[in-house]
């Protein structure tokens, strides 16, 4: 048996399955899959850091690890191990707010590790320039004169970084 999500306003979203074997109240595995051709590439990107994850951080619990990956249907699957738990949604109060904040933190910091600083000329392009031209494009003539000449300049300040990992779906309704 399976349970599919399929929530997300856009096409590109995934397709989640939760496959079930006779008896289990919890699936072992996640099952994703692109719903379009263009979501294929996110899929490899999210295999392709779940491998270098286990190589880097083989002992970070929270983790799901990559279980397998192919195709279905002729669009790009990824299936990843389960991630069981209590959704922070349900218990976060303000009372235990800082707690519970001071944890995640603690964890992020764990994933994005220390590595060595990498030269700006490696990740600039990718990780600013581009996006940075593509907020311009599409609001630019919204911003105030000079606005997006002064972000560039703040952001060509940042110098060699390391490489670090992000979990760039880090909200209590996702941890």
């Amino acid at each position: 048996s399976w349970a599919l999500l399929t929530g997300g306003q856009r096409s590109i979203n995934k397709v989640v399955g939760l496959p079930f074997g006779e008896g289990q109240s919890e699936p072992a595995v996640v099952v994703k899959f692109a719903r379009v051709p263009e979501a294929d590439s996110a899929l490899e990107r999210e295999a392709e850091v779940l491998r270098v994850l286990e190589r880097e951080r083989p002992g970070l619990s929270g983790l799901p690890r990559l279980a397998a990956q192919g195709r279905r249907a002729g669009r790009r699957a990824v299936a990843q191990s389960a991630v069981h738990g209590q959704r922070l949604s349900t218990v976060l109060t303000p009372e235990n707010f800082a707690d519970h904040a001071l944890r995640v933190t603690r964890w992020l910091v764990e994933l994005a590790g220390d590595g060595p600083p990498r030269p700006a000329a490696e990740w600039w392009p990718r990780l600013v320039g581009e996006p940075l031209e593509e907020f311009e494009r599409i609001f630019g003539g919204d911003l105030a004169p000079g606005t997006a000449e002064q972000a560039r300049g703040l952001l060509e300040g940042l110098g060699d970084l390391p490489h670090a990992f992000e979990h760039r779906g880090c909200s209590p309704g996702n941890v």
